[in-house]
């Protein structure tokens, strides 16, 4: 599915469909997360990535959602991205110019464990 189907069934609707990878609820943040990027830990999804792997707008949007979200111990919601071009992600990469398929896990609920200023940790849990 594309990331704006995904992102409505949480509620959530996306400032720029382009670019942005995260939006917030009125309670909850919903954030479009590397598939590649997360492991399976003792029955949670974990999620670790870093905030100057990549720039753009979306980094920006989602840089200032994260900090927020970690303050306030917002939910996160998931959604899956998986891209045919892991390289060019890890890379730092524009996104957009991949083949990159979304779904949103609503099974799975997480909180920011660690956040600082660069580095995160999002983990979550089976409901």
């Amino acid at each position: 599915m594309g990331i704006t189907s995904e992102f409505a069934r949480y509620g959530a609707k996306l400032v720029n469909h382009q670019w942005a990878v995260s939006a917030l609820t009125d309670d909850e943040w919903v954030a479009s997360l590397w598939f590649h990027r997360i492991s399976s830990e003792e029955g949670q999804l974990v999620y670790r990535d870093l905030l100057s792997r990549w720039t753009g707008n979306g980094n920006r949007l989602f840089a200032k959602h994260l900090e927020l979200v970690f303050a306030d111990q917002r939910p996160v919601r998931l959604v899956i991205a998986k891209t045919d071009n892991v390289a060019l992600i890890e890379g730092g990469g524009d996104g957009s110019k991949a083949k990159n398929t979304f779904k949103a896990r609503p099974e799975w609920i997480g909180r920011v464990t660690d956040f600082d200023g660069n580095n995160f940790t999002i983990k979550f849990d089976k409901s």
